[in-house]
């Protein structure tokens, strides 16, 4: 093998590294850093405190598919602002249901719950 062809493996392979620590830094970031200030527990007991946020009503549901397709559907009499809380990524925004209206959303994480906001 040339010397050339040496130098670019060793560069490919200093890149590959670089890159495979980049992501590593980012998923730790994305798991650690953006966990919602709702998840906060009380004393430590595994109870999300009462004063974070309250939940949605029991009108609200929601269904995840294996594909991570997140339907929310208000089957209340009256409007609704919910939000759906994932767990260890962005929660979605604040979206407001009309009696009977159902929205989509898409997330690779596991919905935890809806929450009034």
């Amino acid at each position: 093998m040339s010397r050339r062809a040496q130098q670019g493996d060793a560069k490919l392979q200093a890149r590959m590294i670089r890159v495979a620590v980049a992501l590593a830094v980012l998923a730790g970031a994305a798991i650690v850093g953006t966990q919602p200030a709702s998840a906060a527990t009380s004393a430590g007991t595994g109870q999300a405190s009462a004063s974070t946020a309250s939940v949605a009503p029991s009108c609200v549901h929601f269904k995840q598919n294996f594909w991570g397709t997140i339907r929310v559907h208000n089957t209340c009499r009256s409007w609704q602002r919910v939000k759906v809380v994932k767990r260890y990524v962005w929660d979605s925004g604040c979206k407001q249901l009309k009696p009977g209206e159902m929205f989509s959303t898409w997330s690779p994480a596991r919905v935890d719950r809806l929450e009034r906001c």
